[in-house]
C-alpha cells in the first residue's frame, strides 16, 4: 500500500508537472493555430474578390485583391516568425509565399488580358468587334445583298458559339466559311470592313485561349493551379500544427500513465471502451432502424446505412438490415423515376408533355426577367396529319410522329426544350437564342422533315412559327405570337417557317 500510495503522489507531482509546462506551450500553439486561421480567413477573401473580379468584371476587385494580398503577406510573414520560435522548420509556410506572389502575378497578368479583351460588350475586343460587325453588315444591307447576307449571318452564328462555348472548333468554322467568301463578287470596300471583322474576332479568339476556353486552361487554369497549391500548403501547415500539438499532449498523457496508475487505468480503459462500443452500437443499431421505419413510412425523404465496422453480432445485423436497405431504396427510386417519367413525358414520343414544358418556360422566363437570358420558341404542326391518320390508320400516324420527334431530337441541342404540345403540335424552347438564330434551326427541322421518305406514305412536311420571348410575356402571349406565325405559315402554303412579326396582328 505505502508502495502504491508513494507512487501515485509521484505519479501525481509528475502529472503536475507536465501539465503546466504542457499548458505554457499549448496557449503558443493556440495563437499559431489563430494565426493558420488568419491566414486561411485572408485566402478566403482573395479567391472571393478574385471570383467577384470574373463574375462581375470590375476593376475594384482587382483593388480590394491587390490589397488583400498585402494583408496575407504580412500575416504569413508573422505565423513564419512564430513558428521559428517554437522551433518548427517546416517548408511549407515559405513554399505557401512563393506560390501566394506566383497566384497574385497570375491574377493581376488574368485581369490585364481581360482588360484588352474587353470587361463589357463596348470596351476592348469586345468594343472592336462589335464595331467591325456593325460596318459590314450595314453595308451589305445597303448593297442589298441576300447571299452576302446569308454567309454573314453563317459567320456570326460561328462567332457567337465560339462565346458561348468557347470551343475553338467555332473559329475553325468561322475561317472555312470565311474563306467561301472568296468565292463571291465583293467590293474593295466590303473586302476591307471583312478583314478588319476577321482580324478582331481571331484576335479575341487568341486573348480568349489566353484567359483560358475553361477554367483548366490558359492563364485561368495556372492561377487555379497556384490556388490550390496554397490553399493545401496551408491545410498542409494546419495539420502539421495540430499533430505536433497533439504529440506534446500525448507524451504527457503516456508519461502520467506510465508514473502513475497504469494497471488501474488500463483495467479502467477495457472496461469504459467495452461498454462504449456495446452501447455505441446499440445507439447507432436502434437508430439506423428507427430512421429506416421513418424512411418506409414516408416520415424522411433520405436513408443511410447503418454504419458499423465491428464483425459482432451487431455488425452481422446491421449488414442484413444495410441490405434491405439498398433494396428497399433501389426499389423506390425506380418507381419515383418512373412515375415522374409518367408526369412529365409524352406517353407516345417520350419527350415532354405541355405540362411539364410550362413549367420549364416559368423558369426560363425567370431567368430572361432577372439575368436577362434570351430564348425563343417554335411552334410546330405536321401539315394534312389529320389526312395521313384518315388514309394509313392511326398507327402509321403514331409511327410518323415518333418518326419526326427522332429526326428532330438529332438537330436540336441538348439544352432545348422539346414537348408534345398537343396532337400533332409540338413545340421547341431555345435557351440563349434570338428568333434569328431560332428560324434557322426551324429550316433545318423542316428540311430533314422534308427530305424524310416513309415507304408507305412517301414525304410528309411541317410548317413552324418562330418568335422570341421578352420580359413583358407570359407562357399564353408567347404561344399565341408563335401560333400567329405557324397560322401564317399554314396560310402560305405549308411547308415553311415564318418569323414572327407585328405586321402579322
Amino acid at each position: 500500500m505505502l508502495l502504491i500510495l508513494l507512487t501515485i503522489f509521484f505519479a501525481i507531482f509528475v502529472f503536475i508537472f507536465i501539465f503546466f509546462s504542457t499548458l505554457r506551450n499549448i496557449e503558443g500553439y493556440t495563437a499559431i493555430e489563430m494565426s493558420v486561421e488568419k491566414l486561411t480567413n485572408s485566402m478566403l477573401m482573395l479567391r472571393r474578390h478574385e471570383k467577384d473580379f470574373l463574375l462581375r468584371k470590375k476593376l475594384k476587385y482587382k483593388s480590394e485583391f491587390l490589397q488583400e494580398y498585402q494583408h496575407s503577406l504580412a500575416l504569413a510573414k508573422a505565423l513564419n516568425k512564430q513558428l521559428q520560435e517554437y522551433n518548427y522548420h517546416g517548408p511549407e509556410i515559405q513554399e505557401y509565399l512563393n506560390n501566394l506572389k506566383l497566384y497574385r502575378d497570375n491574377f493581376v497578368n488574368l485581369t490585364k488580358a481581360m482588360q484588352e479583351r474587353g470587361l463589357d460588350e463596348k470596351s476592348g475586343l469586345y468594343g472592336s468587334l462589335r464595331e467591325a460587325i456593325h460596318k459590314v453588315q450595314n453595308y451589305a444591307k445597303r448593297k442589298k445583298s441576300t447571299p452576302l447576307l446569308a454567309k454573314l449571318y453563317e459567320l456570326r452564328k460561328n462567332e457567337k458559339d465560339f462565346m458561348l462555348r468557347k470551343d475553338p472548333r467555332y473559329a475553325r468554322e468561322f475561317i472555312e466559311n470565311f474563306n467561301k467568301l472568296n468565292c463571291m463578287s465583293i467590293d474593295k470596300s466590303m473586302k476591307k470592313y471583312l478583314i478588319a471583322y476577321k482580324k478582331e474576332f481571331l484576335a479575341l479568339v487568341d486573348i480568349e485561349t489566353l484567359c483560358g476556353l475553361n477554367e483548366n486552361l490558359g492563364l485561368e487554369g495556372k492561377m487555379r493551379d497556384h490556388v490550390h497549391t496554397t490553399e493545401k500548403l496551408l491545410h498542409t501547415l494546419e495539420t502539421n500544427i495540430l499533430r505536433f500539438e497533439l504529440k506534446e499532449k500525448d507524451i504527457m498523457l503516456k508519461s502520467m500513465y506510465i508514473t502513475a496508475l497504469l494497471s488501474i487505468v488500463i483495467v479502467l480503459f477495457l472496461i469504459f471502451s467495452i461498454s462504449n462500443n456495446i452501447l455505441k452500437s446499440l445507439y447507432i443499431f436502434q437508430r439506423g432502424l428507427l430512421d429506416f421505419f421513418d424512411y418506409l413510412n414516408k416520415k424522411k425523404k433520405s436513408i443511410f446505412a447503418i454504419n458499423l465496422e465491428q464483425k459482432d453480432e451487431f455488425g452481422k445485423m446491421a449488414e442484413l438490415i444495410n441490405q434491405q436497405i439498398s433494396q428497399t431504396t433501389q426499389f423506390l427510386k425506380e418507381e419515383e423515376e418512373k412515375l415522374d417519367k409518367l408526369a412529365n413525358c409524352d406517353q407516345l414520343t417520350g419527350i415532354y408533355n405541355r405540362r411539364k414544358f410550362n413549367e420549364l418556360f416559368e423558369l426560363h422566363l425567370n431567368e430572361l426577367k432577372r439575368y436577362e437570358k434570351p430564348f425563343s420558341l417554335i411552334l410546330i404542326d405536321l401539315d394534312d396529319f389529320k389526312k395521313i391518320n384518315d388514309t394509313y390508320g392511326h398507327i402509321m400516324g403514331d409511327a410518323i410522329l415518333k418518326k419526326f420527334v427522332e429526326i428532330t431530337k438529332e438537330i436540336i441541342r441538348d439544352v432545348d426544350i422539346f414537348a408534345r404540345w398537343g396532337g400533332e403540335e409540338f413545340t421547341i424552347l431555345l435557351p440563349n437564342l434570338q428568333e434569328e438564330n431560332a428560324a434557322v434551326v426551324a429550316q433545318k427541322i423542316r428540311k430533314a422533315i422534308e427530305e424524310y421518305k416513309n415507304d408507305l406514305i412517301g414525304s410528309f412536311t411541317i410548317s413552324l412559327g418562330v418568335t422570341s420571348a421578352t420580359p413583358r410575356d407570359t407562357l399564353d402571349t408567347t404561344i399565341e405570337r408563335a401560333d400567329k406565325a405557324l397560322y401564317q405559315a399554314k396560310a402560305a402554303g405549308k411547308n415553311r417557317v415564318v418569323v414572327y412579326k407585328e405586321s402579322l396582328n
